[in-house]
Order: structure tokens, then C-alpha cells, then sequence
């Protein structure tokens, strides 16, 4: 019976070790002590760390950042403050640096010295009326996450407003399909007018692949689908979709953050399974571990 257990024991180490070379080396690609332990950290602190750092994060990343997205809407001439928070997933202190696209995006800091968490203060300013699409890049090492930027700044007085909404289908779409969305248009000042609208998209680095404008007359609130094709020569990444309604001096602007990647729900199981092998041979290793130590100790009891 001791056998048994001593048998058992040694498997269970070696399972845990091999664990934490498997997801603190070969995942991060980095064989040296400070991978093992950072996994061994993460394993010590709670399971749902490695759920979140290993198999929801595709990139393995040393940092997180606590948005998605920058939208803010303000009014002419008007300027605002933004707090960014930033989280190290590591141990090790990380060295950060951090640059934007829009000229007038002010940063309090460029780079960095990340222990724990910080915050990046980002001010704009909202010199003339628009959209201004931009970006921040977080820089440590080789690792980069991009975070866009979308400012919306209307003139102080707005006669007609507008409100761009995806269904759930089209949020991530593939370079040359068809996109549908729903354009609202708000009549403020309640006449009939005959309004100016203009369409476009626009990449995170402010570079517009599509543009159109029509004259459309506003008497009550009208909501109406917009097709959108986009172009085959897109790049997989984060797309903005902007409707600007101009009235006279008046200006009111609604924008859409697109997706333009690999639709993942149109995997196959073979698509799945390809991607996804090394976790799958992980886990019958792991399962062939259970049985063993199973099997170990039931022979310990005769």
C-alpha cells in the first residue's frame, strides 16, 4: 500500500511539473527560469488565472490593458481626460513604452517602469469638428497591444444627430463580404431639412478605404440599413465605420468599431482540432496521469 502511494505521489509531481513547463515554456516560447516561475505563480494563485492567461489570451501577453476601446464624443474646442489602466500578468517588472497616432492625443508619460498596475493619463483636445480615429501602442519587448482611439467632437449646436448600430452577425466580418448597418438619424429641431450624409472607413491609422455622401430630407426620426462591401484588400484588424450628418454649421457624427478578421464560428472540427492539438495532447496526457495513479492505488488495496 505505501508503494502505491509513493507511486502515486511521484506521478502527481511529475504531472505538475510537466504542467508548468508546458504552459510557462512552450506556450510563452521562452525556456528560460522566469517563464517556470511565472507559470508557477499563476498555477499557486488560482486556476482561472491560467484559464484567462493561457487559453483566452491567444498571445500569451505580459500586459493587459483595462480597455478595449477609447470612444469619447465631445463638443468643439472642449477638451477631455481620460485614465488608462495597465496591469502587469508577470512577476518581473516590465519596461513599457507607449506612443499614439493623433497628433493631438497628449500622454503624461511615453515609457515606463511597470511593478504591479499604473495608469496613463490621455488628454485630446477637440480643435475642430470630426472624427479622429487613431490608436495607442503598448510596446514590452516583442509584445504590442493596440488599443483604438476614436474621437467624436460635434459643433456646440446640433440639428440632426446620428446612431450607427451591427447586428451580432456582422461585428466580425472578412475582407469582401457584405456588412449591414443600421443608421438612426435624429431630427433635433424638428423641421423638414435637407441634410448632407457622408459614410467612410477608416483603419486605426486614419487611412479611409471607402467614402460616400448623399443628400437625404429629415422630417421626423428615419432609421434605414446601409449595405457595406468592403474591400478585398483589407487587413485583418479594427475598422471604423463613420457617418457624418451636416445640416448648415451644424455637425453630428456616429461611428462603428468593425472587426475585420476570421470569423471563428465558422471553423470546422477539423479547423478546431488543428489549431488546438497541442492542448488536446496535453489533456490526454493528463487524463493518462488520473488513470495511472487510479489504477496505482487500487492495486495498493489488494
Amino acid at each position: 500500500m505505501k508503494k502505491g502511494w509513493l507511486f502515486a505521489g511521484i506521478t502527481i509531481i511529475f504531472l505538475i511539473i510537466g504542467i508548468v513547463f508546458y504552459f510557462g515554456a512552450y506556450k510563452r516560447n521562452d525556456y528560460s527560469l522566469n517563464a517556470v516561475k511565472y507559470c508557477y505563480g499563476v498555477l499557486k494563485d488560482k486556476f482561472y488565472g491560467v484559464y484567462v492567461r493561457v487559453f483566452m489570451d491567444k498571445n500569451n501577453r505580459y500586459l493587459d490593458v483595462n480597455e478595449v476601446l477609447v470612444k469619447l464624443m465631445i463638443k468643439e474646442g472642449e477638451n477631455i481626460e481620460k485614465n488608462i489602466g495597465v496591469r502587469n500578468l508577470g512577476f518581473d517588472s516590465l519596461f513599457v513604452r507607449v506612443d499614439d497616432t493623433l497628433q493631438d492625443v497628449v500622454l503624461d508619460r511615453s515609457e515606463f517602469e511597470l511593478f504591479d498596475q499604473a495608469n496613463i493619463k490621455l488628454n485630446f483636445t477637440g480643435t475642430s469638428k470630426g472624427v479622429y480615429v487613431g490608436r495607442l501602442n503598448f510596446r514590452v519587448n516583442d509584445d504590442e497591444i493596440y488599443l483604438p482611439l476614436i474621437f467624436e467632437v460635434e459643433t456646440k449646436n446640433v440639428d440632426f444627430d446620428v446612431n450607427i448600430d451591427v447586428a451580432p452577425e456582422y461585428t466580425i466580418s472578412e475582407p469582401g463580404e457584405q456588412v449591414i448597418l443600421t443608421v438612426r438619424l435624429f431630427n433635433l429641431i424638428g423641421e423638414k431639412r435637407n441634410v448632407d450624409v457622408e459614410y467612410s472607413l477608416v483603419d486605426t491609422d486614419g487611412i479611409s478605404y471607402y467614402s460616400e455622401k448623399e443628400s437625404l430630407i429629415v422630417g421626423e426620426d428615419i432609421g434605414y440599413d446601409k449595405s457595406l462591401m468592403l474591400p478585398e484588400n483589407l487587413h485583418y484588424g479594427e475598422y471604423v465605420f463613420v457617418v457624418k450628418v451636416t445640416y448648415e454649421d451644424s455637425l453630428g457624427v456616429g461611428t462603428y468599431l468593425l472587426y475585420v478578421d476570421r470569423d471563428d464560428q465558422r471553423d470546422t472540427y477539423y479547423d478546431v482540432i488543428k489549431e488546438n492539438w497541442m492542448n488536446l495532447v496535453v489533456l490526454f496526457i493528463l487524463l493518462v496521469f488520473v488513470v495511472l495513479v487510479i489504477f496505482s492505488y487500487r492495486r495498493s488495496l489488494v
